[in-house]
């Protein structure tokens, strides 16, 4: 027969070996969601007005990216930079421009997104790619990329489509 100061011994060993589990999970956790999840802040105003400045974003470094997500990629002028973009041609698409209206497979794209642009100038091709672009076919493994800011052009308009290895990963989640 077990004495009370025996049972009180398994209790205890049977809570540190609950805690030592928990703190095993809590550590796994921990490890695979750096693994599989990239967080981030998105910073100035280039994708308001679905994004302000200081909005935390989880991005999810697996998957294909698909039209209309949002994605994290690597900066093709600086290596250390990082920023968020929003996908609008993917493989098989061609992208044009006219007078400020983007067309998308000879369609007239209509965001189901909120967009903005302020800027009623049309400015010329020489100048930027902003409003007038010809036309861009994506390949296999290509992208290109807007911000949700329409007057702000550093995204495919200036640097041109992207590869798949510049993007780093997808939204999946983004805190209010």
């Amino acid at each position: 027969m077990l004495s009370y100061r025996d049972s009180r011994y398994e209790r205890s060993i049977k809570i540190l070996v609950a805690l030592g589990f928990a703190l095993a999970g809590i550590l796994a956790g921990f490890i695979l969601s750096r693994a599989f999840i990239i967080p981030y802040m998105v910073r100035g105003d280039s994708m308001h007005p679905g994004f302000r400045d200081g909005q935390r974003i989880l991005c999810l470094r697996f998957g294909t990216p698909r039209f209309g997500d949002v994605i994290l990629m690597d900066d093709p002028v600086d290596d250390d930079a990082v920023f968020a973009k929003r996908v609008i041609g993917v493989a098989g698409d061609s992208i044009e421009i006219k007078n400020q209206v983007i067309y998308r497979n000879s369609r007239k794209m209509s965001f189901p997104w909120r967009t903005s642009r302020r800027d009623t100038r049309n400015l010329p091709m020489g100048f930027t790619n902003r409003d007038t672009m010809p036309m861009v076919k994506l390949m296999r493994d290509e992208y290109f990329v807007l911000n949700d800011n329409l007057d702000d052009g550093y995204d495919s308009r200036a640097f041109g489509k992207i590869g798949g290895g510049a993007v780093r990963g997808r939204m999946v989640y983004a805190f209010k």
